[in-house]
């Protein structure tokens, strides 16, 4: 199992992070969470194109899901418990001021939490997935990172 430092060095020679990733999980392997935080930052910082995120989430969704991954779709779905939802609220809520949907810090974890209960926030994941998902760009992305 490749370590990060020897994912992080693969991605210096030349191979991007994002064909980095997308091999070790075509392979069946599972990202650590450095890799998983690494590859976030990749797509926050606009470095991947739309096509790169479509291949990585494809080969994201045939690994399938850990445990933990299916208790956060709970909290997205809106049947988490309260103490989950908090923590991701806390988060989102820092993320919502600084983008600012809204004014306060406060106002931004209400507006998480709401969202968390409703169910709305499984619901807007799935539609960014299934727009990921057009099958021309699958191709194009999975041909792209895996030449």
């Amino acid at each position: 199992m490749e370590t990060f430092m020897e994912t992080a060095r693969q991605a210096g020679k030349g191979r991007g992070i994002a064909e980095v990733l997308h091999h070790k999980l075509m392979s069946g392997a599972r990202l650590a969470r450095e890799e998983s935080a690494a590859l976030f930052d990749a797509v926050i910082r606009g470095e991947l194109n739309d096509v790169e995120i479509a291949a990585l989430l494809v080969a994201l969704k045939l690994c399938g899901e850990t445990a933990e991954e299916i208790a956060i779709r709970s909290v997205l779905a809106g049947q988490g418990s309260e103490a989950h939802a908090a923590v991701i609220s806390v988060n989102a809520a820092a993320l919502l001021t600084l983008g600012g949907v809204t004014e306060n810090y406060r106002d931004g974890f209400a507006l998480a939490m709401s969202v968390l209960k409703s169910g709305l926030a499984l619901e807007r994941l799935e539609k960014f997935a299934a727009m990921s998902r057009a099958p021309e760009k699958i191709e194009e992305g999975l041909n792209r990172v895996c030449a």
